[in-house]
């Protein structure tokens, strides 16, 4: 795998229209790469993944993943100012075992699906810190949440099999913490939700740019994917699942900016 960082300058007006519109940052990124062998998959075949870093100023960093190693060639229009690498990523990808330990950051758009069942009536389970839905009178004081069912069947009627956003930060960090047991090899050792900037915080530089961990758009698309921004530290307990979760993503919104998971050695 290959690690990439692309600086674009807010000042430009194409650099704006990109961080402005995640499919048009996704265009300009997969410039990197060929057109794949089935139209339209260049992203999964390439194993591209990015995410916008936050700043304050008018230089904003793009880190961009990928399994083939990217022959970046962008336009002279002052989109694209600055590019660092690619750089192979051996040494991170030699240090997944059973146990590593690595500090993480991963920006992601945690979804649920709506079952039919949550649709028949009230179910008041309770929600516990390792993701279960329990009864809440079973569940010691420590490990309690808060989060509770409720009933589902007006707000989300028609809604059966749909995927639907999850915003409280209870709820994203289980998620969160679901991903990693039972999909992608890992569990949490400390996880937190990185909060949001409030709007007379960011001046005239835009939301997604000083704090990405808000909603994505896609203006042509008429796509929104609300987001969050996890930082914190995770033990590997399935090395083979972690590479492949690493080397995939978590979550969807894949194309758009979320799932790419950053790590650094404890």
């Amino acid at each position: 795998m290959y690690l990439s960082r692309l600086v674009l300058d807010l000042r430009n007006r194409s650099a704006r229209r990109a961080l402005a519109d995640c499919h048009e940052l996704h265009r300009l990124i997969m410039m990197g790469f060929p057109q794949a062998e089935e139209r339209g998959q260049a992203r999964a075949e390439f194993g591209v993944l990015f995410r916008v870093e936050a700043t304050t100023t008018s230089s904003v960093p793009v880190l961009v993943q990928s399994l083939d190693r990217p022959r970046w060639a962008f336009p002279e229009d002052g989109t694209v100012v600055r590019i660092d690498g690619p750089k192979p990523l051996d040494a991170i990808e030699a240090a997944i075992a059973s146990g590593s330990r690595f500090r993480f950051r991963l920006r992601a758009n945690p979804t649920r699906r709506i079952h039919q069942r949550a649709l028949q009536g009230a179910d008041l389970s309770e929600l516990d810190t390792s993701g279960t839905w329990r009864d809440a009178s079973t569940i010691p004081l420590h490990e309690r949440t808060g989060v509770v069912r409720r009933p589902a069947k007006e707000e989300h009627a028609g809604m059966a099999g749909k995927r639907v956003e999850i915003r409280r930060e209870e709820e994203r960090l289980a998620w969160l913490a679901r991903q990693g047991r039972e999909r992608l090899g890992f569990e949490l050792a400390m996880a937190r939700v990185v909060p949001g900037l409030d709007a007379g915080d960011l001046g005239r530089v835009p939301a997604a740019v000083a704090n990405p961990a808000g909603v994505l758009r896609s203006w042509d698309r008429r796509l929104t994917l609300a987001t969050a921004l996890f930082e914190g530290e995770l033990r590997v307990t399935d090395a083979g699942a972690f590479r492949n979760g690493l080397a995939g993503g978590i979550g969807p919104g894949k194309a758009f900016g979320c799932g790419l998971l950053s790590l650094a050695p404890v």
